[in-house]
């Protein structure tokens, strides 16, 4: 019922004094969120006008959480013009396109397989 102690049982065998002096106090688990393409949603909800999504990392979302919260802090003030958000200084000659990151997006078109 317990992935880590069934982990500890299964390595015994091959590594004795790990499993021994390994000190298992608890485990936990969670699902990995993944959208099919691999590349997070970032965006308002289709359906829930007030909503904000930013998910989907695959485990990533420290390192993307300062790009994902430019992004939505530009969907919720207003700042995202024509589907495009502006970098802020020194990177503001340049922009990010909103629809690759899109909930509704078509995932049937993606190149993407795996961003890890």
């Amino acid at each position: 019922d317990n992935f880590g102690y069934q982990l500890l049982a299964d390595v015994e065998p091959y590594a004795p004094s790990v499993a021994e002096t390994a000190e298992l106090f608890a485990t936990t688990s969670g699902s990995y969120g993944m959208t099919p393409d691999a590349v997070p949603l970032i965006g308002c909800d289709a359906n829930i006008s007030n909503l904000v999504h930013a998910v989907g990392f695959s485990g990533h979302g420290v390192m993307h959480a300062p790009v994902s919260a430019l992004l939505v802090a530009a969907l919720v003030c207003g700042e995202a013009h024509d589907g495009l958000v502006r970098l802020p200084a020194p990177f503001d000659a340049h922009t990010l396109e909103l629809a690759s990151l899109a909930p509704d997006r078509d995932f049937t078109r993606s190149a993407e397989t795996a961003v890890l």
